[in-house]
């Protein structure tokens, strides 16, 4: 073990991801939505923040803008997200959820909280929360270090 358990955590972090990730690509093969693990980020960061804007989604997944333009396009096409005009800005888009797409959010947020809850079993909750508050303060901690 080195002397720092910091590259420990973020290789701990990283295989957690690979392992929900892996999850929910399962639970999306196994659906009849059509989804793609891309499509089904951009569809739960909508159904979390109602009328974002492109430029926002992508900075959050630091995909470029073609890409994310082709993934609002074919959600847009498939009925799941609805783009409006922006009330301060005509030029600005805001997208949020259709019927159909609240449809999905809700359905993939149960099983994303249903596979987390499973993966957690052996963490009781109040390790849980701490772990919670740990990993806020490190993620800070890490845009703090990334803006300096």
């Amino acid at each position: 073990m080195s002397s720092s358990l910091a590259p420990e955590i973020f290789d701990t972090l990283h295989d957690m991801l690979h392992i929900f990730r892996a999850h929910m690509r399962q639970s999306l093969e196994s659906s009849d939505s059509g989804l793609t693990f891309g499509e089904l980020r951009v569809l739960i960061y909508v159904g979390q923040h109602p009328d974002c804007k492109q430029k926002t989604l992508v900075q959050y997944s630091r995909t470029d803008k073609a890409q994310m333009a082709r993934t609002i396009a074919r959600l847009n096409d498939r009925g799941w997200l609805v783009q409006t005009q922006s009330a301060h800005d005509r030029r600005v888009r805001q997208l949020h959820l259709s019927a159909q797409g609240q449809e999905l959010f809700k359905e993939f947020s149960k099983q994303r909280a249903l596979l987390a809850t499973r993966l957690l079993k052996d963490c009781p909750q109040p390790m849980q929360s701490q772990l919670l508050e740990l990993l806020v303060l490190a993620r800070e901690s890490a845009r703090a270090a990334d803006t300096s």
